[in-house]
């Protein structure tokens, strides 16, 4: 008998093997359901085997796993006209979190928000400059407690993720370099785990917003430049045929350190005549007469063309802007440019003939096929793109979290 239990629990290699293929299968094919109802929104189970190519029956199955996983839930939609209502597969947005915290030199910004991106709550606490990691770090970390405390025991928080503006290095989080920070080789990652017990992830603030932007949006353009303008100066991110471009280290898409005046002023990056020196939101602001930096009411004011002032440093902007979107479009023969923050307001106040101006003058036939467009989502953008570091894991292998 005892060597018929040994036979019985001890599976074969082939067994094994069966199983492992069979547990990858369905780890797979959660995957495929929860990523669509995160980045998607609610479906009800036909659509859901019509967006991933599963069986109803399948779907069924995928669903119980994971609302009993506590991933999901079931909500009652009434049908138009007769027949029993349909129930409607929502993300749980509520019961399972992040955390998700944006980095600047002037505002520090604390989010809770739920899968399926729903910002349930935000801390705002001013910045005086750039200020000592360490003293960042407390910040942070009494924030994400206030938040921890509001959400209550009822929500899983998953972890905490993390915009900086500077360069990230990939797999650790330590913080390179953030010049407007005044941080070198900080290593933030551990910091904020060790402090708060939460595991923390961090990545540079443009590549986040860009790859919330292409998640939760109609879809963006297989080969894209992203320029975004904010207080702490001008950062990018690249997307090629459909990818996120990191580079060796993770420090690609640094387009507010491309070179456009000489001579020109110094940068906080050591060089000269950078990008973001010479096309930059403070001066805008200070000659528009504008407080705060909503980038739409900034658009207003420079559409209306009606203070000489504002319209001769917009113009000079945008001048030392079309050399480096010509080195953008050299460089790497993008489909689309997609400007944010400030840089979309500039955008906006131009006629359709100076915007195609920006890249005009670029080599080749490679102007004739790009388009320039911008987005004012970023402040909510990169709330939702730190948030997606920390459910990365989650959405990767859903069939890893206990039940709820």
């Amino acid at each position: 008998m005892f060597s018929d239990l040994v036979h019985a629990t001890t599976p074969s290699r082939t067994d094994e093997a069966e199983t492992s293929a069979n547990d990858h299968i369905r780890r797979t094919n959660l995957q495929r359901v929860l990523t669509l109802l995160h980045y998607r929104g609610p479906r009800r189970r036909p659509e859901i085997a019509l967006a991933t190519g599963l069986t109803r029956s399948t779907v069924g199955l995928l669903v119980a796993e994971l609302a009993q996983r506590g991933l999901v839930t079931e909500v009652v939609a009434p049908e138009r006209g007769r027949g029993r209502p349909s129930p409607m597969i929502v993300a749980n947005g509520d019961g399972v979190c992040a955390i998700a915290v944006n980095t600047e030199s002037s505002v520090l910004t604390v989010a809770l928000v739920g899968l399926g991106g729903v910002v349930h709550q935000v801390l705002v606490e001013a910045v005086d400059g750039a200020e000592d990691p360490a003293l960042t770090c407390d910040r942070i970390t009494r924030l994400v407690a206030e938040l921890v405390t509001c959400a209550g025991p009822e929500r899983r928080i998953l972890g905490i993720g993390v915009a900086v503006p500077g360069q990230v290095q990939v797999g650790d989080g330590v913080v390179r370099h953030a010049p407007h920070l005044d941080w070198r080789e900080v290593p933030l990652a551990a910091m904020l785990t060790a402090a708060t017990g939460l595991t923390t992830t961090v990545g540079n603030d443009a590549a986040v917003i860009l790859g919330a932007t292409s998640a939760f949006g109609d879809g963006l353009a297989n080969d894209l430049v992203y320029l975004v303008g904010r207080p702490s100066g001008v950062g990018g991110a690249i997307i090629s045929r459909g990818r996120l471009v990191h580079g060796a280290s993770g420090y690609a898409g640094e387009w507010g350190h491309v070179p456009v005046a000489q001579p020109g002023r110094p940068c906080v990056c050591g060089g000269v005549g950078c990008l973001e020196t010479e096309v930059a939101l403070d001066r805008l602001l200070a000659v528009a007469e504008l407080d705060g930096d909503d980038p739409e009411q900034l658009a207003a004011a420079l559409i209306r063309r009606d203070q000489p002032e504002l319209e001769t440093e917009a113009r000079r902007q945008l001048g030392h802007l079309e050399v480096a979107l010509r080195t953008v479009v050299n460089a790497l023969n993008p489909g689309t440019i997609l400007l944010g923050g400030f840089l979309a307001a500039l955008l906006d106040s131009r006629t359709e003939h100076e915007r195609s101006a920006l890249v005009a003058r670029a080599v080749g036939a490679a102007a004739e096929t790009v388009t320039i467009r911008g987005t004012y989502g970023d402040a909510e953008q990169v709330l939702l793109g730190a948030a997606e570091l920390a459910f990365v894991t989650l959405l990767r292998a859903p069939d890893l979290v206990g039940p709820a």
